[in-house]
């Protein structure tokens, strides 16, 4: 779906945040963007959608080279939806309602559409009751699941949501985490950026590892986990599950706490 060729980016004081960065994100996959601070992972985040441009090589969209002009960039946004860690940067408008609804009538959709849309988030993520509210009266996790719902009502091929659990309580993520698994099946794919280890090993179906700006490592969670040496690299223990199911003998390895305890 996304090509990454030799992506270099430099900010304006000379700091080089991502370079040669060479990545295919297929349609269809559950990927985890993990790396220590300052790593790029949000920098790339950012050249997904076109929001930066890099400074040399090409993004691909379904095998054409992205358009950075106005025109090629609204093309590439209705694609491809970003959820930014603070929903302050994302949310703008009055009412809950009327934040969901920019991004379709946008596109140009009537308003039956529009509103069939933002009925159908507005289930998914659990906040049919907020519609009508203030944006300034949400809580930080409340914003955090508009901010996502303003993003699905766009119907994007792949959604890259940066810390998109952080603010929520642990119900709610895993609601968010089954919405995401939805999407995957039908056909999209979701990219999460997270510093949650456990998290990555126990949801994504491909995990990516940046440091100092460049892909340390790309595949599946078990084999990325297992690699002391990428371990040592990020100053990271293994995630919990991967640990035990080691240390027990279990193999494959457990994916989930509750894949662990059933195989005990």
């Amino acid at each position: 779906m996304l090509q990454l060729d030799n992506i270099t980016f430099d900010y304006p004081d000379g700091t080089t945040a991502l370079r040669n960065i060479n990545l295919t994100l297929d349609a269809g996959k559950k990927i985890a963007i993990v790396g220590p601070n300052g790593s790029g992972k949000s920098t790339l985040m950012r050249q997904l959608n076109g929001i930066l441009q890099p400074t040399s090589g090409t993004l691909s969209y379904k095998g054409q080279a992205v358009d950075y002009s106005r025109k090629g960039l609204q093309a590439l946004r209705q694609s491809v939806g970003l959820v930014f860690q603070s929903a302050e940067d994302q949310l703008f408008a009055t009412t809950v309602e009327e934040d969901i609804a920019f991004g379709p009538l946008n596109l140009g959709l009537d308003r039956a559409d529009v509103k069939a849309r933002i009925a159908t988030v507005a289930d998914a993520l659990g906040i049919e009751a907020l519609l009508a509210r203030p944006i300034h009266a949400l809580s930080g996790g409340q914003k955090m699941r508009v901010a996502i719902a303003g993003v699905l009502a766009m119907h994007p091929q792949l959604i890259v949501a940066d810390e998109p659990l952080a603010s929520l309580d642990m119900a709610i993520q895993q609601q968010v985490l089954n919405l995401f698994d939805a999407l995957v099946q039908d056909g999209r794919t979701v990219i999460i950026v997270t510093h949650d280890l456990d998290q990555a090993y126990a949801w994504a179906d491909e995990v990516i590892v940046l440091a100092d700006g460049e892909v340390q490592q790309q595949g599946a969670p078990e084999a990325v986990f297992a690699d002391q040496a990428i371990l040592d690299l990020c100053g990271w223990e293994k995630p919990w599950v991967l640990a035990v199911s080691q240390q027990m003998g279990l193999t494959p390895a457990a994916k989930s706490r509750a894949d662990l305890l059933a195989r005990l």
